[in-house]
């Protein structure tokens, strides 16, 4: 990984030289093909960004999970449970007149799940709406239309699926997970073309790859791994993840200001929302940032709607490694009432100067973020109390500061349970969780040429 990362640094750099004429053209440069990120010196921690570009195909707002994890299998595509679902959209424009010029059958082409070309010829229809219906029930086609009228055309399009589908249905039928579809609700057509065969014009469709559940296409721009990795490695959860901060680059101010929503389940089901309201840095390029803080997880989501048509740009700066794991579990002390300070001081295995002030960094974001969020609700959070410096705690403020923290935690009880790690917690069962994580791996340093934040 180093040597390819040295090597594409050597190769922007020549790009650079190059094309550059002076430094701004340079700084252009680097906006558009990324930087690789320089190495640092956390053994156990790995720095990067991931730049998606989002576009949503269809003509209604649709909102995307980015941790993208469904669950349902699908045999015939070799997908199982929990794995990145991408799916077919297709749509083509008929003109308005076309439809109206009377009865008519229409034949349409596709290319089904197992790639054997497929037809279907309708019955003598004279509405936009007899023809969607007629496709929507036909046995043949098996699978979801509708349209919607722009300018002069009627814009037919087939339905992104939106929920889970089993090709093959577990057995008893009993068993199937609710939400989920039997194989004949929806498969894997790419339509190609619809032909009017009184007048004998086809219409040709446009088909798209886009998540499952949505339809929006994902295309990673910039990144050490792929979209699709990055899914698999936070549900495999091989290394906890920790998702910084998350830039939007909209086209207009309508999608700027549509918030990120985050909705974090307890282990012992309960959830809370949580929607942060979009700030507008450069009013010439709409970028909004916001400071998600939150550890992916199966449990966790981070939603954003993305309007009919249109598309974004979005970054998100995390960390990958075993000290996350490390943050969670002071995290877990910090909810019980001891601060910062005095929970690392329960691990195991004391950590260097660097890590601690990684490990602090993280955590105040997280709490900077409950602290936002719960102001909401009501329910205020002194932060200062979780940080104290060392030198400020001995035994007697010791037992003050773990006053002020339980006010705090009875306080977030009000609105969320506790889980169930919470409900177990010692600190024994804290050193075996902590123990289980070996330090591994390569860090990098976060060089992010697109946040505008700074200017």
């Amino acid at each position: 990984m180093n040597i390819l990362m040295e090597k594409r640094r050597n190769y922007i750099e020549r790009i650079i030289a190059e094309n550059a004429k002076n430094e701004i053209e340079a700084i252009a440069i680097e906006e558009e093909i990324g930087v690789p990120t320089p190495n640092n010196d956390l053994p156990n921690l790995k720095k990067d960004r991931i730049v998606l570009d989002l576009v949503n195909r269809t003509p209604n707002d649709s909102e995307i999970s980015l941790l993208a994890l469904p669950t349902g299998t699908n045999t015939s595509q070799g997908i199982n449970y929990g794995d990145l679902f991408i799916t077919k959209y297709s749509e083509t424009l008929i003109p308005i007149a076309d439809i109206d010029a009377g009865l008519a059958t229409y034949t349409i082409e596709w290319i089904d799940e197992n790639g054997a070309p497929r037809s279907y010829t309708t019955a003598a229809l004279e509405t936009i709406t007899a023809l969607v219906s007629d496709l929507n029930s036909s046995l043949s086609v098996r699978d979801a239309f509708d349209y919607k009228e722009i300018g002069l055309n009627y814009l037919l399009f087939k339905k992104p699926i939106e929920t889970w589908v089993y090709w093959t249905p577990p057995l008893p039928s009993e068993t199937r997970p609710s939400g989920t579809q039997p194989a004949d609700f929806y498969t894997e057509n790419a339509f190609s073309s619809i032909i009017n065969d009184i007048i004998q014009i086809p219409y040709i469709f446009t088909t798209y790859d886009v998540i499952g559940g949505t339809g929006i296409s994902v295309t990673e721009i910039t990144g050490n791994m792929t979209y699709e990795e990055l899914v698999q490695g936070i549900r495999n959860n091989l290394e906890p993840y920790f998702f910084n901060e998350m830039t939007v680059y909209a086209n207009n101010i309508e999608q700027a200001n549509v918030p990120v929503k985050k909705v974090i389940r307890g282990m012992a089901g309960t959830t809370r929302t949580m929607i942060d309201n979009a700030t507008i840095f450069n009013q010439n390029q709409f970028v909004t940032s916001e400071e998600i803080s939150i550890a992916p997880r199966t449990l966790n989501e981070i939603d954003y709607k993305i309007k009919a048509s249109e598309s974004v740009r979005i970054i998100i700066n995390y960390t990958k490694g075993n000290l996350n794991a490390i943050a969670e579990t002071i995290d877990a002390y910090i909810e019980e009432g001891v601060p910062f300070n005095v929970a690392i001081t329960q691990l195991p295995k004391a950590v260097s100067e660097k890590e601690k002030e990684y490990l602090e960094e993280t955590l105040k974001s997280v709490w900077e973020r409950k602290k936002r969020e719960l102001k909401r609700e009501g329910i205020s959070i002194d932060i200062d109390s979780i940080f104290t410096p060392q030198k400020l705690i001995n035994s007697t403020n010791r037992d003050i500061l773990g006053k002020k923290m339980k006010a705090v935690k009875n306080h977030i009880e009000k609105s969320q349970k506790k889980s169930s790690l919470n409900k177990n917690l010692s600190p024994n069962n804290i050193k075996n969780i902590v123990a289980n994580y070996v330090a591994k791996g390569d860090a990098d340093e976060i060089f992010d040429p697109y946040s505008y934040v700074e200017g």
